[in-house]
C-alpha cells in the first residue's frame, strides 16, 4: 500500500484554545513537512539535540539536559485532541518538549513537597495572600516554581509515580493575573487536565501562567487561585491518602477578603461587644473582635471592619426574621462610606417592621456598591439615619435578641450625637454627692478639679461611675438647683457637649451673702445661656456683689448650695472673691500675729536659724478659728501688714494669701546699729508692695540705713522682734529696733568673719596713706572684723599674694589713686590667678584722682569705654590687647571696658571718693557677703 507522502507534526498550545496551523510558525500551531524534506529536517533536529546536550550554562540552567535523571526522559505522546484534524493516511505525533535541569540540580521527595504544600495552604488561609516563597529542604522556592512542583506532583500521584521531583526555578507571569471563578466544584478529571496544561506551559515558557482558561467555573482561573487550589488538593491527599474526586473552587477575591463564617450566636456576641464599647467610650471601635470559622474550617478569633460588621448585622437580623439559622459567610470587601455620614434622628421608637425594612435596604445597597451607606433615608424619626447610628442600633437589636430570644417588637432610637456625648442620667442625690466632692476638693486644694466623679445611669440603664467635665457639671448644678426649687424630682439627663468658656473668666465678687431669689435667677440665666451656646459662660453679670461672677466661682458656689442634707435650698449663700478663695490662707488678728512673731524671735535666738514653717491660729473663710501652717514668705507679708496696721491705728485682722514664693538669692550685709520707727515702717510698706505686686518675697531691701542689703531672713527676724516688742510693752511700736548682720545672728561665734588685709599705692604722703589704712582697720574692728594695714607702694598688690602668713580665707583690699590698664589686665592672666590662689581680692579706686573705670573719658577705636596704658607703666610692655585714644588724642595701647574685664574674671571693685567711712563700709560689705 502506498503511504501518503505528507507527515503532519502538531504542537498543541494547551493553555489557550488555539488550533492554528502555520507553515512558518514552529512550536505554536501545526507544521506541515513534506516527505522529500523530512530527512534534512531530522538531521538538523538531531544535530541540535547533540549540540544542546553538551552545553552547560549557569544562566540558562532550566534548559540543560540532565542525562543521569531518568525521571525527565521525554515520552512522545499521540495527540487525541479532537480539534486536530487527521486522516487515515496521516500519521500525527504530539512531541512534548521538556526543559531539563543541569547535573546536580536538587530534587525533592514527594513528602517534602506535601509538607511545604500544607504550610502554603495554611499561610494563604491565615494571611489572605500568597507567601513570597516556601522553604523546602533548606531551599527557598518561589511561588511560580512551587506551582510547577505541585501540579507535577498531582499528576505523578495520579500515575502512581513515586519518583522525586527536580527543582527548577520559574519566573512570575508576564501579564497581570486575572481570576473570574465562581464558587463551585471541579471534578478530578478537570483539575488533572488543567494541571497537565500548566505543566506543559511552564516547561515551554519558563514562567508561570497568569491564568488557565480551561475551568468550567469562569473564563479566568487566576495564577494565585491555581496555587491555592492545588495546595488544597494535595493537602486533602496528604490527609486522606488519595486525590479528591472533586475540589471546591472559590474566587480568589473571596480568598483574599474572606472574613469568616459566623453563626447567629457569634454575631450576637460581637454585637454585645460593640454596644458595650459604644456606651462606655461614646464612639465606635476601630474594628470588631469576633469568633468565626476560617477558610480551613477552623474556629478562630478575628477582627472585622465596621462596614463588614454592618453587613453582618443586617444580614443576621434578616436571617433571624426569616427563621434562617445558617451561618453567614462574610467578606472584608466593604468600604467605608464615600460621603460624610449624617445623622438627624430624633429620640423615639422604631417598629420591627421598619428596622427589618431598613436592614434589607442596607444589605441590598452594600451588595450592589460594596461599601457602607453614609445613612439610610427611610427612618420615620429623621431624614438621615447615620452610618454610625445604624451600626449601634442593629447591635442593640441583636443584643436584645441575645437576651430575650426573639427580635424586639420595637427599638429605641437616639441621635448619634446623643450617644457620642451622653454623660449620664443623674438623680438629685447623685448630683448633691458630686457637689459635696467638688466643694471639699476646692476647699482643700484651692482650685477646681479637672473633672468631677459622679455616679449615674448609662445609656444601657446601668448604674455606673463616670467623670463629667466642669462645663457639664455647671449645667447639671444649675438644672438641679432649678428642679429642686420647682419640686421636680426627676433625674437630669446630661451631655458632655458643653465647652469651656471661650473668653477668659473674670471674677470681681466681694465677700457677702446672696439671697435664694438671686441665685435662682442666675441659675436660670446660666442654663439658658448654655443650652443656646453649648458652652459655659465666662461669668454672670447679674450678681449684686460685683460686676463679674466668674465661671470657677459659679461652679464652687452652686456646689455649696447643693452640698446640704436638707431637702430644701438654703435661703442664702456666702460668696467670696474667687481669687481670695483660691489663695486664701487665713485671717489673723494683731494678737495672733504678735504671738507668732514672739515664737519666731525666740526660735532664732535659740536655734540660730529660722523655723521651716510657722504654726498659727487664725480664721478660715467661714470665720472659724483654726490652726494654720504659714510659710516664711507669707509670714513676712503678714508681719509687714500688721506693722503697717498698728502704725495706722488699724486694729482689724489681716487677710493673708498663700501665693507668696521664696526669694531666689537672698543676701545681707547689715551693720550693727539702730533703725528708727520711721525707717522700718517705710521699709515694711515697700516690702509689702513688692510682695503684693510680684507674689514673691524680696531677696533684700535696699532702703536700710545700715547697709546696702537688708536680707530676706533678716527682715523676718527684725519684724518679729518689732512685733514681739509691741506685744511686750504698752501696745506701741518701738521707737527703734537694733539691727545686726544676719550671719552674726545665726553664727554669734564669728566663724563667718574674714580677716581683711589692706594695701595701697602711693596716693598721698606715706603718713597720710598709712593713716587712712589704719582708720579703715579701726572701723572694721568696731564692726567685729579683723582688719590689718599690710603695706604701701606700687607693687604691694603683688607682693602680698606671696605672703604665706596670710590665711587663704582672707580678703585682700587694694586701694589705688589711679587706674592702671596693665595692672587690671594682669589680674586676668593665669600667673596672677595662680599667685592669688583662694584669696579674695577687692579693688578700690579713689576718684579723684583715679578715673572711674566704668566711664573713662577716652574711647577705643570702636567707640567703647577705654583705659589707655598708664604713662608710668614700665612693666606691661606690649601685652595690652586693645587700641584706643588717650586724653591727648594719640592712638595707644590699652584695655577696652576695664570694668567688664574685672567682672568677667571674678573681681569686685568700688569706685568712691576719698572718704574713709564709705571705703570702710564698702570693705565691710565685701567681707560679709
Amino acid at each position: 500500500m502506498k503511504i501518503n507522502q505528507n507527515i503532519y507534526i502538531t504542537y498543541q498550545n494547551d493553555l489557550y484554545h488555539s488550533t492554528k496551523t502555520s507553515e512558518n510558525m514552529f512550536g505554536y500551531g501545526s507544521v506541515k513537512i513534506k516527505r522529500n524534506t523530512i530527512a534534512t529536517l531530522l538531521l538538523i533536529f538531531s544535530l541540535t539535540i547533540i549540540i544542546c546536550t553538551g552545553i552547560v550554562s549557569a544562566e540558562e540552567e532550566p534548559t540543560i539536559i540532565n542525562n543521569t535523571n531518568t525521571s525527565q526522559t521525554p515520552e512522545p505522546t499521540i495527540n487525541t485532541d479532537p480539534t486536530i484534524k487527521t486522516t487515515p493516511t496521516t500519521q500525527t505525533i504530539n512531541i512534548k518538549t521538556t526543559n531539563y535541569a543541569a547535573a546536580g540540580t536538587p530534587t525533592f521527595t514527594q513528602q517534602e513537597i506535601l509538607n511545604a504544600n500544607t504550610w502554603v495552604k495554611n499561610f494563604i488561609e491565615k494571611n489572605k495572600k500568597l507567601p513570597s516563597s516556601v522553604t523546602i529542604n533548606k531551599i527557598n522556592v518561589n511561588m511560580p516554581s512551587f506551582l510547577k512542583l505541585i501540579t507535577t506532583l498531582t499528576l505523578k500521584i495520579k500515575k502512581n509515580d513515586k519518583k522525586n521531583i527536580e527543582y527548577i526555578n520559574y519566573g512570575n507571569p508576564k501579564v497581570t493575573p486575572q481570576d473570574t471563578q465562581k464558587t463551585g466544584t471541579m471534578t478530578q478529571a478537570k483539575y488533572l487536565e488543567i494541571a497537565g496544561r500548566i505543566e506543559d506551559y511552564m516547561i515551554r515558557n519558563q514562567k508561570a501562567p497568569p491564568f488557565s482558561s480551561y475551568s468550567p467555573l469562569g473564563k479566568y482561573f487566576g495564577y494565585e487561585n491555581l496555587i491555592y487550589t492545588y495546595s488544597k488538593i494535595l493537602d486533602n491527599y496528604n490527609t486522606n491518602g488519595q486525590l479528591p474526586a472533586s475540589i471546591k473552587i472559590v474566587p480568589w477575591n473571596y480568598v483574599k477578603s474572606y472574613a469568616g463564617k459566623f453563626t447567629i450566636q457569634q454575631t450576637k456576641t460581637a454585637a454585645n461587644y460593640l454596644k458595650t464599647y459604644v456606651e462606655s467610650n461614646k464612639k465606635l471601635p476601630s474594628s470588631v473582635p469576633i469568633t468565626g470559622t476560617d477558610l480551613n474550617g477552623q474556629i478562630t478569633n478575628t477582627h472585622i471592619t465596621l462596614p463588614a460588621f454592618l453587613k453582618l448585622l443586617t444580614t443576621t437580623t434578616l436571617k433571624i426574621k426569616n427563621n434562617d439559622n445558617t451561618p453567614t459567610t462574610l467578606f472584608n470587601t466593604y468600604k467605608n462610606p464615600t460621603t460624610t455620614p449624617q445623622d438627624t434622628q430624633k429620640t423615639g421608637t422604631m417598629t420591627q417592621a421598619k428596622y427589618i425594612e431598613i436592614a434589607g435596604r442596607i444589605e441590598d445597597y452594600m451588595i450592589r456598591n460594596q461599601k457602607a451607606p453614609p445613612y439610610s433615608s427611610y427612618s420615620p424619626l429623621g431624614k438621615y439615619f447615620g452610618y454610625e447610628n445604624l451600626i449601634y442600633t442593629y447591635s442593640k437589636i441583636l443584643d436584645n435578641y441575645n437576651t430575650n430570644g426573639q427580635l424586639p417588637a420595637s427599638i429605641k432610637i437616639v441621635p448619634w450625637n446623643y450617644v457620642k456625648s451622653y454623660a449620664g442620667k443623674f438623680t438629685i442625690q447623685q448630683t448633691k454627692t458630686a457637689a459635696n466632692y467638688l466643694k471639699t476638693y476646692v476647699e482643700s486644694n484651692k482650685k477646681l478639679p479637672s473633672s468631677v466623679p459622679i455616679t449615674g445611669t448609662d445609656l444601657n440603664g446601668q448604674i455606673t461611675n463616670t467623670h463629667i467635665t466642669l462645663p457639664a457639671f455647671l449645667k447639671l448644678l444649675t438644672t438641679t438647683t432649678l428642679k429642686i426649687k420647682n419640686n421636680d424630682n426627676t433625674p437630669t439627663t446630661l451631655f458632655n457637649t458643653y465647652k469651656n468658656p471661650t473668653t477668659t473668666p473674670q471674677d470681681t465678687q466681694k465677700t457677702g451673702t446672696m439671697t435664694q431669689a438671686k441665685y435662682i435667677e442666675i441659675a436660670g440665666r446660666i442654663e439658658d445661656y448654655m443650652i443656646r451656646n453649648q458652652k459655659a459662660p465666662p461669668y454672670s453679670s447679674y450678681s449684686p456683689l460685683g460686676k463679674y461672677f466668674g465661671y470657677e466661682n459659679l461652679i464652687y458656689t452652686y456646689s455649696k448650695i447643693l452640698d446640704t442634707d436638707n431637702p430644701t435650698l438654703p435661703t442664702n449663700v456666702g460668696v467670696y472673691s474667687w481669687n481670695l478663695f483660691c489663695n486664701f490662707l487665713g485671717t489673723f488678728t494683731i494678737q495672733q500675729t504678735t504671738d507668732a512673731a514672739t515664737y519666731v524671735k525666740d526660735y532664732v535666738d535659740s536655734e540660730q536659724k529660722l523655723p521651716d514653717i510657722i504654726p498659727m491660729n487664725g480664721s478660715n473663710l467661714q470665720g472659724e478659728t483654726v490652726n494654720i501652717q504659714v510659710s516664711l514668705p507669707c509670714f513676712l507679708n503678714l508681719l509687714t501688714s500688721i506693722t503697717l496696721k498698728i502704725n495706722n491705728n488699724d486694729n482689724t485682722p489681716a487677710e493673708l494669701m498663700n501665693y507668696y514664693k521664696n526669694p531666689s538669692a537672698p543676701k545681707d550685709c547689715q551693720r550693727i546699729g539702730y533703725m528708727s520707727l520711721a525707717k522700718y515702717v517705710d521699709i515694711a510698706g515697700r516690702v509689702k508692695d513688692y510682695m503684693d505686686r510680684n507674689h514673691n518675697a524680696p531677696n533684700f531691701s535696699s532702703y536700710s540705713n545700715l547697709g546696702t542689703y537688708f536680707g530676706y531672713e533678716n527682715l523676718i527676724y527684725t519684724y518679729s522682734k518689732i512685733l514681739d516688742a509691741y506685744s511686750a510693752t504698752s501696745k506701741q511700736l518701738p521707737a527703734s529696733v537694733e539691727i545686726k548682720l544676719w550671719k552674726a545672728i545665726i553664727d554669734p561665734n564669728g566663724l563667718w568673719r574674714k580677716p581683711v588685709y589692706i594695701t595701697c599705692d602711693n596716693i598721698d604722703s606715706d603718713s597720710e596713706d598709712w593713716s587712712m589704712m589704719n582708720s579703715i582697720c579701726d572701723y572694721l574692728n568696731n564692726l567685729g572684723l579683723d582688719g590689718f594695714a599690710w603695706g604701701r607702694g606700687p607693687n604691694t598688690h603683688y607682693t602680698i599674694l606671696n605672703d604665706n602668713s596670710i590665711p587663704q580665707n582672707a580678703l585682700i583690699v587694694d586701694i589705688y589713686g589711679g587706674a592702671c590698664a596693665g595692672t587690671i589686665y594682669e589680674m586676668g592672666l593665669s600667673y596672677y590667678k595662680n599667685w592669688k590662689g583662694n584669696l579674695k581680692v577687692f579693688t578700690i579706686f579713689i576718684n579723684p584722682p583715679s578715673w572711674d573705670i566704668r566711664k573713662c573719658p577716652t574711647r577705643d577705636i570702636y567707640g567703647r569705654n577705654f583705659l589707655p596704658k598708664a604713662g608710668d607703666d614700665n612693666f606691661s610692655g606690649d601685652i595690652l590687647p586693645d587700641w584706643g585714644y588717650n586724653s591727648k588724642g594719640q592712638l595707644v595701647k590699652g584695655l577696652s571696658n576695664p570694668d567688664k574685664y574685672m567682672t568677667k574674671h571674678g573681681y569686685n571693685f568700688l569706685v568712691t571718693s576719698y572718704n574713709v567711712l564709705k571705703i570702710s563700709i564698702g570693705i565691710y560689705e565685701q567681707s560679709v557677703l
